[in-house]
């Protein structure tokens, strides 16, 4: 009897209104999202959750979806990370693999990675999130050996560079002697000309 008073004392501390109000709500969000309104449906959980405080499974998912296929990137995270603490093991499981679905959307291969890790050890029978987490797997792989590519043809580029270098050192060191000569000999023989004129200067003042 002490048990029969107590549910009947946590009924009465109910708002029967509100909880019509929860259910309308619910259905209206539901009518929603199934009909792919889903900008109505978003605003619709949200006010479940933030104004009536309801706070279950299928709520917190359905308005993580919404947020999803509205590309509303700012929102779905904090909302499937909500889900992702769910006792549920299938919810949780299906928030990871949505996270992992959204990483690998903008290239984040690794965090895409990390999701998809969790979301198999929430539900190992998972396939889609498997299918994804072995796709991602190669991509980061692929990745890997691009860069290592990129990084050997940078260095190749730069060892080129510096052999360049070596075979062209500056232009004054580079002359070709043969050039340097052929300037000596002329700047002698320009000198033996002027000592000549200058001889010969001499012995005509002389014969004066």
């Amino acid at each position: 009897m002490k048990f029969v008073f107590g549910i009947f004392i946590i009924l009465l501390l109910i708002d029967p209104g509100k909880i019509g109000q929860i259910n309308t709500v619910k259905a209206e969000a539901k009518k929603a999202y199934t009909s792919g309104d889903y900008k109505t449906a978003a605003q619709k959980y949200a006010y479940l959750v933030d104004t009536l405080n309801v706070h279950e499974d299928e709520v917190m998912m359905n308005m993580a979806n919404s947020y999803f296929h509205l590309n509303d990137t700012s929102h779905l995270f904090g909302a499937y990370q909500t889900v992702a603490q769910s006792t549920n093991l299938k919810y949780r499981s299906i928030a990871n693999q949505q996270m992992g679905v959204v990483e690998n959307r903008q290239g984040n291969f690794a965090g895409a990675l990390h999701y998809f890790k969790q979301a198999l050890k929430a539900d190992p029978t998972n396939e889609e999130a498997r299918f994804n987490y072995e796709m991602v797997k190669k991509k980061l792989e692929q990745k890997k050996k691009e860069d290592e590519k990129k990084d050997d043809q940078k260095q190749q580029n730069q060892d080129k560079k510096e052999e360049e270098k070596k075979d062209n050192p500056k232009e004054n060191q580079n002359k070709n002697p043969n050039d340097q000569d052929s300037k000596d000999q002329k700047g002698q023989k320009n000198q033996e000309d002027k000592e000549q004129q200058k001889k010969d200067s001499n012995e005509n003042g002389e014969k004066k």
